[in-house]
């Protein structure tokens, strides 16, 4: 998802294991998306978000292969026919970490329907048409990670959402880089990378604190 030569390598995440430990898309069997979308055996609270996502060109990752129960951990929209009245249609979904938004048509008003998920952490908003008015709704979400890149929210819009949200690592056009507003030793990157086996989060490239 994240080549060495994409748009997100310079932003300091190629590497980190993103793919896999963030989104599922890496995973064989747990990615779904057009004809092949079996949104009929998916947990029956999610069945409609699934065809939903499938009918706009998106893709889903669950949790694990287990059908019937198994639900939605990640959603890919990236370069889609994704608008504001589909995050509008999809319900609430309790598992739902990750959200790959770039390049599709949604805007402020669509931003305001993301809150209702209660576990969204990592959220990519770059190439859309949206501005400052949608900051207070980002305000919102639990976010860990947001990329606004190329987009007309303003860097000082940002800055106020980073102390709103100072956990959020904030990836924004005037810095091509991660900031974030309060740096936190006992940051949930901090384990992640290491996990993973890379540098510490203070010595990672890319991320500012």
């Amino acid at each position: 998802m994240f080549g060495q030569n994409s748009k997100h390598a310079k932003f300091g995440l190629h590497g980190f294991g993103m793919e896999d430990q963030l989104t599922g898309f890496g995973d064989r069997g747990r990615y779904a998306t057009g004809n092949s979308m079996k949104w009929t055996i998916a947990h029956p609270d999610e069945r409609k978000a699934c065809r939903l996502i499938a009918q706009a060109g998106g893709a889903v990752a669950r949790e694990s292969w287990r059908p019937f129960i198994s639900r939605i951990r990640s959603i890919n929209l990236r370069d889609s026919s994704a608008s504001d009245r589909l995050l509008e249609s999809i319900p609430a979904l309790p598992s739902l970490s990750f959200m790959e938004l770039g390049t599709t048509r949604i805007t402020d008003s669509g931003v305001s329907a993301l809150a209702r998920h209660p576990k969204l952490h990592y959220l990519y908003l770059w190439g859309n048409e949206l501005t400052d008015n949608c900051v207070e709704y980002l305000a919102k979400i639990p976010l860990f990670m947001l990329n606004v890149e190329s987009t007309q929210i303003s860097f000082d819009a940002c800055k106020r959402l980073s102390e709103q949200l100072p956990e959020c690592l904030v990836c924004h056009s005037r810095t091509k880089k991660l900031f974030r507003g309060k740096f936190n030793a006992d940051d949930p990157y901090q384990d992640w990378l290491e996990r993973d086996g890379n540098a510490e989060l203070g010595q990672s490239p890319g991320i500012t604190t």
